[in-house]
């Protein structure tokens, strides 16, 4: 791999490390996870009062997870399937590329499923394992 590409990958997951950690951070302490609760109540989300800690949990944890690129394969899967839950209750539209349309959700969900590179550089995960011998992809 390149060095430029190794460092495009490291800012990408650096910066979606962050906004993930900062959405899930936002629900606990700036719009409250009662609020949180309540819209998705509105949304028609079954168990609204579990599925609101749940989801600010995963985004912090995933967003920790990717910003040390850790386990990035697993995380990515989680986080497609929420953009999923996502595109089923809150981007319902009658445009698939509207802004609030499903589209906005689901070509994340899209690219988070699409084969994170492993054995990046600059992982953290990378640096841990790098006695074991990954063949490239």
């Amino acid at each position: 791999m390149t060095t430029f590409k190794s460092v495009a990958l490291l800012v990408a997951r650096l910066v979606l490390g962050v906004i993930l950690i900062a959405h899930g951070w936002e629900k606990f302490n700036v719009t409250g996870i009662d609020n949180v609760s309540a819209f998705f109540e509105s949304l028609n989300v079954p168990a609204a009062d579990l599925a609101a800690p749940v989801v600010a949990l995963l985004e912090i944890i995933g967003g920790v997870l990717i910003l040390l690129g850790a386990f990035t394969t697993v995380v990515g899967i989680v986080l497609a399937l929420l953009m999923v839950g996502a595109a089923l209750f809150a981007h319902r539209g009658p445009v698939f590329l509207s802004p609030r349309g499903v589209g906005s959700s689901l070509v994340p969900s899209v690219r988070a499923c699409l084969p994170w590179r492993p054995r990046a550089r600059v992982a953290s995960a990378s640096m841990v394992f790098s006695r074991v011998a990954v063949p490239d992809a």
